[in-house]
């Protein structure tokens, strides 16, 4: 599939590798949304409620309603609300649950739409159906996560202030439950500041407009690369080959080889080493007119699969002709 563009620069991301993540990403918010939340707000709306008087039990209807309200009223609750009459936590508590409510909501819509966007189209036609798959991620890299960062900040910010009054007031898993919910916004803010980051260090595209995939995978073929643009490349693919073979000969303490590769390449000698895989790769991947492919990482490793079962079929048909030879030879 044609590469996704985000904010004018190319990524390594076709719009169907996005259903994955998108359900993924979805599922955190549901969880935020119907199982964190809940909890919290459970707890606060009792603190709230919460008041000094004792309960009759013969006052009035809500008799039994009140008593299970008035749990709460212990000592290190009467001592953080001075006598249940400054509940500031509790109404800060409040705005930020609802605010992570409607973060969570809006969410779950951008990833359901992000969903059945990525579904649209096959590698050949239908592409025009994705056009808008790149402006909604934008919108949710950009809006969503400031909204996100917002909420995080305000969350935390009034949580440890009023943590040493509160600690004892609320149960340890209300703790827990509000540190793992921080812990998944800072995540989830931290993934997108950096993929942010990573795209804004890239280098734009030379064209001035890019609405969809489509447009880009028809620019793409009329598109001459100058040769300047091929040494970068042949370079790119050094780097990604030094790298690879590093990390798998460092990983495996060399039980497989790879010292000299390893020390060799460290004192300048990549182009040794990695100069004709590089070319032929740039040439493949990078090619001008005609010949240039638009290809990420998924589809390479669906071409792996692709010819695993090609190598498998021909083993097949192989030992079926071997087992057909002397019946034809007799």
């Amino acid at each position: 599939m044609p590469a996704l563009y985000l904010f004018n620069r190319r990524t390594l991301l076709a719009g169907d590798d996005l259903q994955l993540p998108s359900i993924a990403w979805g599922a955190g918010f549901a969880a935020e949304l119907f199982i964190f939340l809940p909890y919290l707000l459970f707890y606060t709306i009792e603190l709230t409620l919460t008041t000094s008087a004792t309960p009759d039990a013969n006052d009035d209807y809500f008799a039994e309603f009140d008593q299970q309200i008035q749990r709460m009223q212990t000592q290190e609750c009467d001592n953080a609300t001075s006598g249940y009459t400054d509940k500031t936590f509790c109404y800060l508590n409040l705005a930020y649950q609802a605010g992570m409510a409607i973060f969570c909501v809006v969410s779950l819509f951008y990833e359901q739409r992000i969903l059945k966007l990525s579904t649209l189209g096959t590698p050949t036609r239908g592409l025009e159906l994705r056009a808008s798959l790149g402006t909604l991620i934008e919108r949710k890299m950009t809006f969503l996560t400031a909204l996100n960062f917002i909420l995080l900040v305000f969350g935390l910010s009034s949580t440890l202030h009023f943590l040493s009054p509160y600690l004892y007031c609320f149960p340890k898993f209300f703790w827990i439950v509000v540190f793992i919910l921080f812990v998944i916004q800072g995540l989830q803010c931290l993934f997108n500041i950096t993929t942010l980051f990573s795209l804004w260090r890239a280098s734009p595209s030379t064209s001035n407009v890019i609405d969809s995939e489509a447009s880009f995978y028809q620019r793409h073929v009329e598109h001459t690369h100058q040769h300047d643009d091929i040494e970068m490349a042949e370079e790119l693919w050094q780097n990604r080959c030094d790298g690879c073979c590093k990390i798998m000969a460092i990983s495996t303490c060399f039980m497989f080889g790879g010292k000299n590769i390893v020390s060799q390449s460290a004192d300048g000698g990549v182009e040794n080493f990695y100069g004709d895989i590089s070319r032929a790769l740039a040439d493949y991947f990078h090619g001008s007119g005609s010949e240039s492919l638009d290809v990420v990482p998924s589809d390479v490793a669906l071409g792996f699969v692709i010819l695993r079962h090609i190598q498998a079929q021909r083993k097949l048909l192989a030992r079926r002709e071997a087992l057909q030879q002397p019946n034809i030879t007799s």
